[in-house]
């Protein structure tokens, strides 16, 4: 959280005006961030920010974290792997979810709670588990409510 959100939030602004400052941390980072976007306690990649694009109406929440880089093959003397990450509009992502380099989430998506999400989601549906797969289509979903 950075100090302005911080500082609203303790004064007691409205939870729209913590929001943005909270947001307007991110897109000074080169985030690229949507209308009426909610997240909270969210890491983003501090090696490529900008290649983290979130769409409007999206709810991300917290523990989530997106990662835009994968050290892991430099250890093996490989290069690093680097892809962007795109959420597009009227997503939600559930608590603690990671989201790895080179990963689109289509629209009017849900991913799971604790979900790690290897691969590209299709709009319209819902993913879950680790490594996270679609486990149902929306209209399936909203069915059930």
């Amino acid at each position: 959280m950075n100090l302005k959100a911080f500082l609203l939030l303790k004064l007691g602004f409205s939870r729209r005006r913590f929001m943005e400052a909270y947001l307007d941390g991110f897109r000074k980072r080169g985030v690229k961030i949507g209308k009426n976007v909610s997240m909270y306690g969210t890491t983003i990649d501090g090696h490529h920010p900008e290649m983290i694009r979130i769409g409007d109406n999206c709810n991300i929440t917290g523990g989530t974290i997106l990662l835009t880089h994968d050290s892991g093959p430099t250890v093996f003397g490989k290069p690093m792997k680097v892809g962007p990450i795109t959420i597009h509009d009227n997503v939600f992502i559930g608590m603690d979810t990671v989201v790895l380099p080179g990963v689109e989430i289509g629209p009017n998506a849900v991913v799971g709670a604790n979900a790690v999400v290897t691969h590209d989601i299709p709009p319209n549906s819902i993913a879950a588990g680790v490594p996270a797969r679609v486990i149902m289509s929306l209209d399936e979903y909203l069915a059930k409510f």
